[in-house]
C-alpha cells in the first residue's frame, strides 16, 4: 500500500515514536520495511500492529508470497486499465456526438439519450475499473489518514455525482468523459510504475 513519499515518511515517523525501535526504512522499490530494535523478538508483533493502524498491510518477508502478491497486482491493475481504456474511448465517442449535436441544434431529447448512454457505460467502468484506487483511499481513511489516491478518489467521486445530478435535472454539464479519461490516465501511470518497480525488485532480488 506505500505509492508516494509522503507514505514512506508517515510509516518511519510513526515507527521513531517507539523507544525500542532504533532504526525503521521503508524502501519504496521493494516495499519493504526493515526495522531494528532493542529487546525481545516478539517485539514485531507491536510494530507490525503499529503499521497496520497506519492503513498499510504488513506481513513478515517471504519471496514466495511476495511474487504471488506482486504477480495478482499486476492482473488487477492491467484489468482495470483495459476496462478503463475501453470505457473512455466509447465514452469520448459519444461526448463527441453530443457535442456536435450541441453545435447544430440536436434536439434536447436526443443529446439527453446520448448522455444516459454514455453514463451507462461510464458508472459502472469507474467503479471496476476505480478498485485500485477506492480500497487505497478507504484504507487510508479509516486509520485517520491521507494518502496520494484520496484526491483522486474525491475527483471521480464528485465528477461522477454531479454528471448524474446535471443528468437528473436535464442539464448540459456532464462529465462522464472527463472521469474515464482521467482514470484511464491515471491508471496507465500506476501500472507503469508497477512494471519498473516489479522489474527492479526481481533485478534486486537476483543480485542477492
Amino acid at each position: 500500500g506505500v505509492h508516494c513519499a509522503n507514505c514512506i515518511r508517515k510509516i518511519e515517523t510513526h515507527l521513531a515514536r517507539d523507544p525500542a525501535v532504533t532504526n525503521a526504512r521503508v524502501n519504496l522499490t521493494l516495499r519493504r520495511l526493515s526495522v531494528e530494535w532493542r529487546g525481545a523478538g516478539s517485539h514485531a508483533d507491536a510494530i507490525g500492529k503499529a503499521v497496520r493502524e497506519l492503513g498499510y498491510p504488513v506481513a513478515p518477508y517471504d519471496p514466495g508470497t511476495l511474487g504471488a502478491a506482486n504477480r495478482r497486482t499486476g492482473r488487477e491493475l492491467l484489468r482495470s486499465l483495459a476496462i478503463a481504456g475501453f470505457a473512455s474511448a466509447n465514452v469520448m465517442m459519444l461526448a463527441w456526438a453530443v457535442w456536435a449535436g450541441q453545435a447544430q441544434g440536436m434536439p434536447a431529447s436526443t443529446q439527453a439519450f446520448f448522455s444516459w448512454l454514455y453514463a451507462l457505460v461510464a458508472v459502472p467502468a469507474i467503479a471496476v475499473a476505480g478498485r485500485p484506487f477506492f480500497r487505497s483511499a478507504f484504507a487510508a481513511l479509516r486509520a485517520g489518514r491521507t494518502n496520494i489516491d484520496v484526491p483522486i478518489v474525491a475527483a471521480l467521486l464528485l465528477a461522477t455525482a454531479i454528471s448524474m445530478m446535471e443528468l437528473f435535472r436535464h442539464q448540459a454539464h456532464v462529465y462522464f468523459d472527463s472521469a474515464t479519461m482521467l482514470l484511464f490516465v491515471l491508471l496507465i501511470g500506476r501500472y507503469l510504475d508497477f512494471r519498473v518497480r516489479a522489474r527492479s525488485r526481481e533485478a534486486i532480488e537476483r543480485l542477492a
